[in-house]
């Protein structure tokens, strides 16, 4: 009897072993490729919205995916109320009411077809754009522009608070209690100017991706308080965080190019989280059934379970000191801009402009940092992107605007 019981323990170790040893992301079954921009849950059912290959259903807590419909719609959001399914694409608002299996066209009254973010509340239907927020109140049939008050109209992110709609937007956060009849800005400890890319809510808590790192507010966006993720001194580029996923506690983020952290303490302290994670540009996170899904920018889908996240620092980040911001002029600009250092002991180490997602466009010899002039070439579209700027004691970004 004592031999068997040794024999047990022994087993029981080895797989206790083997378990710690496996802890690790594992791409799951059905969509091996595609971009997932969108990941949203109703009871036991995920959702999928996709870039390249339409909306997927999974009933399994995401370990195996089935297309199921719009397969030639460029879905940029999801959101699900009531018997509606709601998708923010490229070109306007789709709405389905059989689980994503067909899809119509609802851009009545619509200025902007390109839909970047959705929000839902009692009935209400919301959609952020490049021309402001829209209101549906019949189920997307019809679309009112509530932009009231809104100083920037170019909307990355919404979110509901209680009785509370939230805009993220090229020029920080507005708010509206009145269902978007009025919107007031929300900036304190944020600054007015923060290009906000992504919104999430825990409890009563909203959090707020912005460039170049990440705040919450314990006040309906009264005030902001900054828990950004820490750059490590020599720390390859910086991606930005493009969703939030929340249990307890604990925050997910999930950043394009640097893959997946996690913070056990409300955002005091991050850890990397991407071992297993083949491709690390993270554009959406779920939670469901004690796993985190992580949707990447062509590599489909991954699943982690949660218990080998939380309480678990895989690769703890040290706080380093941030460094002095560059400036530029004129900004926003149309030919070429000047970048300047508001000190020379700056000790400058590397000087690059990234897009949006955070790939280089531009890396700055170490001759030209006295004088750096960037004149964009005719292949480089309109838009933001942002001046990087590495020094001996850490990396700071500040967004650039391109006018053709």
């Amino acid at each position: 009897m004592l031999l068997l019981k040794n024999i047990f323990i022994k087993v029981a170790l080895l797989l206790f072993v083997i378990s710690v040893a496996r802890a690790e992301w594992v791409q799951t079954n059905g969509i091996s490729g595609g971009v997932i921009s969108s990941l949203v849950i109703s009871g036991t059912n995920i959702f999928a919205g996709t870039q390249n290959g339409g909306v997927y259903l999974s009933t399994d807590n995401g370990a195996n995916w089935n297309a199921i419909g719009g397969r030639n719609i460029i879905f940029y959001h999801l959101a699900i109320s009531g018997g509606y399914m709601y998708g923010g694409t490229r070109h306007g608002m789709v709405v389905s009411t059989d689980n994503g299996i067909n899809w119509s066209a609802a851009n009545t009254g619509m200025a902007d077809t390109n839909v970047t973010s959705l929000a839902v509340s009692d009935g209400n239907v919301f959609a952020g754009t490049g021309a402001g927020v829209f209101l549906s109140t019949d189920n997307g049939s019809h679309w009112n522009a509530v932009n009231s008050g809104m100083t920037n109209t170019t909307v990355y992110s919404l979110a509901v608070l209680g009785e509370d709609v939230f805009a993220g937007t090229f020029g920080g956060i507005f708010r509206s209690s009145d269902n978007g009849a009025h919107w007031t800005p929300v900036n304190t400890g944020l600054g007015a100017d923060t290009i906000v890319l992504a919104l999430g809510v825990s409890g009563g808590n909203l959090y707020a991706s912005t460039v170049p790192g990440q705040f919450v507010s314990m006040d309906s966006g009264e005030h902001w308080n900054d828990i950004s993720i820490p750059i490590p001194l020599n720390a390859p580029p910086q991606g930005a965080i493009e969703a939030f996923a929340f249990y307890g506690t604990g925050i997910f983020a999930g950043r394009f190019i640097n893959g997946v952290y996690v913070s056990n303490d409300d955002g005091a302290h991050w850890a990397a989280m991407n071992t297993g994670l083949t491709d690390s540009n993270v554009l959406s996170l779920v939670i469901s059934g004690g796993y985190l899904l992580a949707g990447t920018d062509g590599n489909g889908i991954w699943r982690r379970p949660l218990s080998e996240m939380t309480g678990v620092n895989e690769q703890a980040i040290n706080a380093p000191v941030r460094s002095e911001l560059a400036q530029n002029y004129p900004n926003p600009f149309t030919t070429s801009t000047h970048i300047i250092f508001p000190s020379a002991g700056m000790n400058v180490k590397r000087v690059s402009i990234t897009d949006m997602l955070g790939k280089e466009v531009t890396v700055f010899p170490k001759e030209s940092f006295s004088n750096i002039e960037w004149t964009p070439g005719a292949s480089v579209p309109a838009g933001t992107y942002f001046l990087v700027v590495r020094t001996s004691t850490g990396v700071s970004s500040k967004p650039i605007v391109l006018l053709r």
